[in-house]
């Protein structure tokens, strides 16, 4: 059986749990702690880090002038 896009078996942000609610939540701010403690070092971010804060590497880098990894 095929599943559409307009299925409402896709996942929505209605239909996640609060456990990954939370998980997601808290990634995010581990996320935005590297990244803060990295640019204070110095340093560029990983791209994990910088894409689950939504900000391409290349334009960090660009703005910040720092190396990318």
């Amino acid at each position: 059986m095929a599943i559409s896009a307009n299925s409402a078996l896709r996942y929505t942000p209605e239909n996640r749990g609060v456990f990954a609610t939370f998980m997601e939540f808290f990634a995010l701010i581990g996320a935005a702690a590297e990244a803060s403690g990295a640019v204070q070092n110095g340093r560029q971010p990983s791209a994990d880090a910088l894409a689950k804060l939504g900000i391409p590497a290349d334009a960090f880098s660009r703005y910040t002038g720092l190396n990318a990894k």
